[in-house]
């Protein structure tokens, strides 16, 4: 339940959001309700909040709640997409080579992406936003070059070798063992900016086209991708 003065702010929020995105955004913290954005025509990644470190109890609880989440929120037009996991929080070790061998870290995604499909057949399931993915119905990538030629040259590279460390985390896009299968690529984050309380909306709005106008310069995908 919202207070009426967060109700408030948030209603500020939703005003300039389809001009500052390409009228999608990741719902990992934004907080709007869900029956506003269906009458805004917003379409919302529906994500899940994690730990950062895989263990058994984090297998049980995310598991639990996630059926929840995508139960209470299935039928509201404005989600386009699942993101059970984000930048391998949750099995953070895939980041740590004395622990990225650990098999339940793969299954655990894997599992994630199945239970989810099951309850949710229609829409789209993203793995794991940003790298690490094992099964996913878009290979999401996670960049924050402030460079448009250097994400290129890391796209390429990207394309030549799916599996290579081609980006700025260092991290692979797809886990070794899972090839690509002609999922659509996006780069679902990117540019880095941060809007603060004093910037008034106006600095906001030049800022994000800049970056739009910056990424437009790239080779759009081909049909091999």
């Amino acid at each position: 339940m919202l207070s009426l003065p967060v109700y408030r702010s948030l209603q500020g929020r939703i005003k300039w959001l389809p001009a500052v995105t390409y009228g999608e955004f990741a719902e990992n913290s934004s907080g709007l309700p869900c029956p506003r954005r269906d009458k805004l025509g917003l379409l919302v990644w529906g994500e899940m909040p994690a730990p950062y470190i895989y263990d058994e109890e984090v297998c049980q609880n995310i598991t639990a709640e996630w059926q929840r989440l995508v139960i209470q929120h299935y039928n509201h037009p404005s989600l386009m997409a699942w993101v059970p996991v984000n930048e391998s929080w949750g099995v953070d070790q895939l980041t740590q080579p004395q622990h990225a061998d650990d098999p339940r870290l793969v299954h655990y995604m894997v599992m994630l992406y199945h239970l989810t499909k099951s309850l949710d057949p229609t829409r789209l399931v993203v793995g794991n936003d940003g790298w690490h993915q094992a099964e996913t119905d878009i290979v999401a990538i996670h960049d924050y070059t402030q460079d448009a030629d250097d994400l290129g040259r890391k796209y390429a590279a990207f394309k030549q070798d799916r599996h290579s460390r081609a980006f700025t985390h260092g991290h692979q896009i797809l886990l070794s063992g899972y090839r690509y299968q002609g999922q659509p690529i996006m780069i679902t984050e990117y540019g880095g900016v941060n809007a603060f309380a004093e910037w008034d909306t106006l600095a906001l709005l030049t800022i994000t086209r800049g970056l739009r106008l910056r990424l437009s310069t790239l080779e759009p995908p081909d049909t091999e991708r």
